[in-house]
């Protein structure tokens, strides 16, 4: 669209307004709209003529003057204009010099809009604090004035030139109808209009010049502005739909001058004026020769650059600041001659050091420019004459300068473990990269849904490695973005939107198996994944049971999820490498003795689901950070802080060793009475994996080997308080991280209902990690009833048995026939409980220590003749089916401490004291009257045994 003044001049004398209707218009066709000029300057009357003005606006920028006089004459003749008329002069001009603001108000503008279809551009035009328009003044073909972008926009100059000499001879030669030609548009790197301004100016004035702007009219579109908040007009879908090909087609002949960038931090960016942009963009590229665009973005924005580029596959020649002159073109005379220069225009003296750095610079060209040389040589100089104990500090700020970034791919690679997860991608890469040679040789290529679903536990690495393949995949050209989109699918979200968003990038949606029950949204998602494969790449990331349950629910997830790939949870070398990786990265010293330390507390075997892999290490290594920097606040070195003090990492700050007991749990297990056989068995079972620790520590690839066990025997046998005490084993000496002892039986097991059990079991299981589960009568799951509950509860413990096989220690208890026909009844336990381990009934004698120790405990002494008192009731309930062992003991001693109150309070009253008022010896002493028999029913029941020390 272009718009003109035309002064016309009449012979005769015309009154003011020389027109009589109100405010009239003309329109031909879609193509030329007219309308007169009642602005104060635009009508001038003299003694024999009339000068007047009318507003023009054609669609076609490239439209022929003669026409247009032509139809202005036409136009006067219809409006009566008396008198001869002529054409005085064709001014270019603006939209809004012509017909001011667009507003409801503006009858002349709606007139406009309605006869060109310039709908979309004047809706545009409303926006008047992120849109403005501006006339581009001509500049003289020789003015040289400089700006910051000197050096690329004369060499575009220079482009332009064959252009601009040949443009006069050919504009009259060319058709009016001859189709527009943009050989490239432009890239401006830097958001300061006061730099950048000077040179966009030169710049559309030459495009003007060589007809490349045929409206002489630039139009600049703020779009950081929009996300201001400073749009006054319109709905933002409404504004939204105006990006299309009308709006172009209105711009066509125009300077279009975007800016934006300001908000945009690659994965973090304001969505609104991004998606007018791609809009915009789309609709531009659509009719790349209609509009001369010009897209302002901060500098350094390389990613914003490449997305831009991709969605606008056009020539783009970038302006950027200019840069300093090149050493590598010149020679080391000229380089020196240009610092010393420099330097003494700065008042400092030439050294020695300068030359010596030029040749080492130029030997190794490890530099890009004069400018960083000479600021190199002079920081070099000032710290050495005025700050010599900087030195270290700016040797390590110019070292990580000059240190060139990885690419994606690289970064990938870098990454701990995860060979296969390596080996899964460079295999996707290789089938895009022979696609592409299919294509170049003609032949179809052959499409794979790229889609995928990332399986593994927290903390594997999935979202790391998620973002990096959105950046491969945006390097290797596969998507034009490559921005990571983050859900979760434990939060509902609007599908349709979030794949808008994600077009160009990967939309990554973390625990997806949380859309388990929510049909509509999985079709949904189902249907987009479809709809925009060739734009969106979906991963599906959480746990590998919860994702297969997931791909069940819907058939069409089989054919959309092209790859699967298994995330396996890092070795304890692995995360111990990951651990020394973020040490180096935050330049930490790790001594040995600190490596050793954080070496044991990841080999020990059984994380929680919160302790697990990479995200377990992170905590630890930011964790060791804290300590190590409270320690130094509390305890300022003498010396003062130095960079040794300040990057040594000592063993305490990985973690203090837990404060041990009074008894270690090994030393309470060899105390308790009785019980060689299976101290020797427990004992040895124990030091396997204690040698297994230690290989593990000793950085040997030595497995987990499970402590799965069954203990057998009679009730009172000590059962429980062994398998307590392994617990408290195996996390004091450092093979179990979490040490918890988990006791249950078939009511904390078997669930209710249809389907309850087997999730009941696993989240027995997912909180017992690192820890015992003591199953006591395990027996009772064995109902004999095919397809039960208590079935469904054995095979589920089965199969948690063996999926966390390094995480869990389970033990089973229960008498030696139930214990044996459970494991009869399901051969899975054979090769997962291997070591069965018989608990003896105790021996009299044995007992009578036991009831001396439950005694001593309570702060009891035991008279003479009690012994032989509670050995013949042992040996009279000995032997008897319902015999409690230990526990039989506990309830004899409970009724004997019943027996005692109530002869004390007899002993009181006879006396006429209160029972308070008697010695501590006997409020203390328990006399063979106090022991009496118990049933054997009675003896049985009572709270589970605690455990029996030996004297």
């Amino acid at each position: 669209m272009k718009f003109y003044k035309v002064t016309c001049i009449t012979d005769v004398e015309l009154g003011r307004p020389w027109f009589y209707s109100d405010r009239p218009s003309r329109a031909f066709g879609n193509r030329l709209f007219l309308i007169p000029d009642d602005a104060s300057d635009a009508f001038k009357r003299g003694d024999d003529e009339t000068r007047f003005r009318l507003l023009a606006a054609v669609s076609d920028p490239r439209h022929d003057l003669a026409d247009l006089e032509a139809c202005v004459l036409e136009t006067c003749r219809e409006w009566e204009v008396r008198g001869a008329v002529r054409v005085y002069a064709i001014e270019n001009s603006t939209y809004r010099e012509c017909f001011g603001e667009f507003t409801t108000a503006n009858r002349d503008a709606r007139k406009l809009s309605q006869a060109l279809g310039a709908h979309e551009f004047c809706t545009l035009l409303q926006e008047v604090r992120c849109v403005s328009e501006e006339a581009i003044a001509p500049m003289p073909c020789d003015r040289t004035e400089p700006t910051r972008y000197s050096q690329c926009l004369t060499e575009e100059l220079k482009r332009m030139g064959p252009a601009r000499h040949e443009e006069t001879g050919k504009r009259e030669a060319a058709a009016p109808s001859t189709q527009p030609f943009l050989p490239a548009h432009y890239l401006i790197e830097g958001m300061n209009v006061h730099e950048y301004g000077p040179a966009l100016d030169r710049l559309l004035s030459a495009l003007a010049e060589v007809g490349r702007v045929p409206s002489a009219c630039a139009l600049t579109f703020d779009l950081d502005r929009v996300h201001g908040g400073e749009r006054r007009h319109n709905s933002d879908e409404y504004f939204l739909s105006c990006m299309n090909d009308a709006l172009v087609e209105s711009l066509e002949g125009m300077a279009l001058v975007i800016r934006y960038g300001t908000f945009d931090e690659g994965d973090a960016f304001a969505g609104y004026p991004y998606q007018l942009l791609t809009r915009l963009l789309d609709a531009l590229a659509r009719h790349p020769h209609a509009v001369q665009t010009v897209v302002v973005i901060p500098q350094g924005a390389d990613a914003l650059k490449q997305r831009i580029q991709s969605r606008f596959a056009v020539p783009w020649v970038e302006l950027r600041r200019d840069a300093a002159p090149i050493a590598q073109d010149m020679d080391a005379a000229e380089v020196r001659a240009a610092l010393e220069m420099r330097a003494r225009d700065e008042g400092l003296a030439p050294d020695d050091q300068m030359a010596a750095l030029v040749d080492e610079r130029l030997a190794d060209r490890t530099f890009s420019d004069v400018r960083t040389l000479y600021e190199e040589w002079r920081r070099d100089k000032l710290t050495r004459e005025q700050f010599p104990s900087y030195g270290p500090v700016v040797k390590q700020s110019l070292a990580r300068r000059q240190a060139k970034s990885a690419s994606a791919l690289e970064r990938l690679n870098a990454l701990v473990g995860l060979k296969d997860v390596k080996q899964h991608i460079a295999d996707i890469l290789a089938r895009v990269r022979m696609n592409r040679e299919l294509a170049l040789a003609g032949l179809p290529a052959r499409p794979f849904s790229m889609h995928m679903a990332f399986l593994g536990e927290p903390g594997t690495g999935k979202t790391e490695v998620a973002r990096l393949y959105a950046d491969i995949l945006r390097e290797q050209r596969v998507l034009r973005e490559g921005r990571l989109v983050v859900r979760s699918g434990a939060s509902l979200f609007n599908v349709d939107e979030t794949f808008k968003a994600a077009r160009g990038s990967v939309l990554l949606i973390d625990e997806a198996y949380s859309l388990l029950g929510y049909d509509d949204t999985v079709a949904s998602l189902i249907a987009n994944m479809e709809n925009y494969r060739d734009e969106v790449v979906v991963i599906l990331a959480g746990y590998e049971a919860d994702m297969e349950r997931l791909f069940r629910t819907n058939p069409g997830f089989r054919s959309r999820v092209g790859f699967h790939l298994h995330f396996p949870s890092y070795s304890a070398a692995e995360k111990l490498e990951i651990f020394q990786l973020m040490a180096q990265r935050a330049r930490l010293t790790v001594p040995p003795e600190t490596l050793a330390r954080v070496r044991d507390l990841l080999a020990r075997g059984g994380k929680r689901d919160d302790e697990g892999n990479a995200r377990f290490v992170r905590k630890l290594f930011e964790d060791a950070c804290g300590r190590q920097q409270t320690r130094l606040a509390r305890n300022t070195p003498a010396e003062g802080y130095t960079e040794e003090t300040l990057s040594l990492l000592l063993p305490d700050d990985v973690g203090t060793v837990a404060a041990r007991p009074a008894k270690s749990a090994r030393e309470e297990l060899d105390e308790l009475i009785g019980l060689g056989p299976v101290k020797e068995l427990v004992a040895g079972r124990i030091a396997l994996m204690q040698a297994q620790k230690a290989r593990r520590d000793a950085g040997i690839d030595a497995p987990f080997i499970p402590l799965h066990l069954a203990f057998k025997g009679n009730p009172g046998t000590g059962k429980t308080e062994v398998a307590r005490l392994i617990g408290r084993i195996l996390k004091e000496e450092g093979i179990l991280s979490v040490g918890d002892f988990y006791e249950c039986g078939r009511q904390d097991l078997v669930a209710g209902f249809v389907g309850g059990t087997a999730p009941k079991v696993e989240a027995l299981f997912q909180r017992a990690k690192g820890s015992v589960i003591f199953i006591d009568e395990a027996y009772a799951l064995n109902d004999g009833q095919r397809g039960g509950y208590g079935e469904e509860a054995i095979t589920t413990i089965i199969d948690q048995m063996e999926k966390l096989r390094e995480d869990v220690v389970v033990i089973f208890a229960g008498y030696t026939r139930e214990i044996d026909e459970l494991f009869a009844a399901n051969p899975g336990f054979a090769s997962r409980v291997r070591t069965h381990i018989e608990f003896p009934d105790y021996r009299v004698d044995e007992l009578v220590s036991v009831l001396h120790l439950m005694a001593r405990k309570q702060g009891f002494t035991l008279a003479q003749g009690v012994d032989e008192r509670v050995r013949e009731l042992l040996e009279r309930a000995v032997g008897q089916p319902s015999f409690g062992n230990a526990r039989f003991v506990r309830n004899l001693l409970e009724e004997a401490l019943i027996a005692q109150a109530g002869r004390l309070a007899a002993e009181a009253t006879g006396a006429c004291v209160a029972v308070g008022d008697l010695s501590a010896d006997r409020l203390t002493t328990l006399v063979p009257e106090d022991f009496t028999w118990i049933g054997l029913d009675q003896a049985s029941s009572g709270p589970r045994p605690i455990g029996f020390l030996a004297a």
